[in-house]
């Protein structure tokens, strides 16, 4: 099964460096790869739909517009890894370690990366609608422009969050998903400028 991969992988990059003319596009549906090293590969466009990642140290892999719906990244660590246009909705970073890396306009919808770790990294116009970062720790996170709606935020630790004032904020939840507490615009926005230490 890994040398499968290791070639579905090989024809990927063709795909990628040809611009389709050969190769073949990496297209998976509920494989385990713990055993991968995805490390410095390109994945931009791939689909890896409910795939586990779990416990998988992924540095500076590119998943650009990758369709990574309802994978698992539980307890992965993750630097300089670029989510950029992803549609990762439903995906689990749960205890996660994530740093310098990019999720700008991916689609994060259900998304759950409570009790993870996130260190400067950018959420530039991604889609939150009920993201889910209860117990997380965020550190020096860009969200200029992203959507924050019903976003779980209940017993996170906020430090120097980045235009937030600058984000599309419609409610937060302070929360949990079964028993919601819900702040609206502004009351929003002051709830997490209050509990952002700066």
């Amino acid at each position: 099964m890994y040398a499968n991969l290791v070639e579905k992988i090989k024809l990927h990059d063709l795909f990628l460096k040809t611009i389709g003319s050969a190769g073949q596009k990496l297209v998976l549906d509920e494989i385990d790869l713990t055993k991968v090293n995805f490390s410095n590969l390109d994945l931009t466009e791939s689909t890896l739909i409910e795939c586990n990642f779990s416990g998988v140290k992924l540095i500076k892999t590119d998943f650009f517009r990758a369709e990574l719906y309802s994978s698992n990244f539980k307890n992965t660590s993750i630097q300089e890894v670029t989510f950029t246009k992803s549609k990762a909705d439903y995906a689990s970073f749960k205890s996660a370690r994530i740093l310098m890396s990019n999720f700008s306009k991916a689609d994060l919808y259900e998304t759950d990366f409570s009790c993870s770790t996130i260190s400067s990294s950018k959420f530039i116009s991604s889609g939150l609608q009920k993201t889910n970062f209860t117990g997380s720790k965020l550190d020096n996170i860009d969200f200029e422009l992203s959507v924050i709606d019903e976003t779980i935020f209940s017993d996170s630790k906020l430090n120097n969050l980045k235009n937030i004032e600058k984000a599309i904020v419609i409610s937060i939840n302070i929360g949990t998903a079964e028993q919601p507490i819900i702040l609206e615009k502004n009351q929003a926005i002051e709830w997490l400028i209050q509990h952002n230490n700066v």
